[in-house]
């Protein structure tokens, strides 16, 4: 199961790579895609639940690490008329602005994860057992060993 796990890693690196290409992003931004990131690997299908192999229901990771997966933080319609929400112009569309490029990178990790993982899953390594040989025993008498 080892070089399992490594591929895995080894599809989220070069997915994270290309995903970023070249950006400067800031120690929060890595760990909030890490954490994305995190989420993403952590749901994907393992099996069905049930008989139907066309259950909407499966298996995840994530059922493992909580009671209730999610993917990641459901997407929020704002109402800018609520009298509770009033916050600084400037600041609204910054945040809003490094929230869709978030989003928008987070998308684009999420493509290029899913098509090299769901290639990763059709590979098999060739393999080949060798025959075993006949023993061969070997007699020393004059042999220092351990001395």
């Amino acid at each position: 199961m080892g070089g399992f796990y490594e591929r895995l890693v080894g599809v989220v690196k070069r997915s994270l790579r290309k995903s970023l290409n070249k950006r400067l992003i800031t120690d929060v931004q890595m760990r909030t895609i890490i954490k994305e990131i995190e989420a993403v690997v952590n749901s994907r299908p393992l099996i069905y639940v049930g008989e139907d192999i066309n259950s909407k229901i499966t298996l995840t990771p994530s059922h493992f690490l909580t009671l209730n997966p999610t993917t990641r933080i459901p997407d929020v319609d704002f109402d800018l008329d609520d009298p509770d929400y009033s916050p600084l112009e400037s600041s609204k569309e910054k945040l809003l602005k490094a929230w869709k490029k978030g989003q928008k990178l987070l998308d684009s990790f999420w493509n290029l994860w899913r098509n090299e993982y769901l290639l990763s899953l059709r590979e098999r390594t060739q393999t080949k057992l060798k025959e075993l040989q006949s023993p061969v025993i070997i007699f020393t008498t004059n042999w220092r060993c351990c001395a």
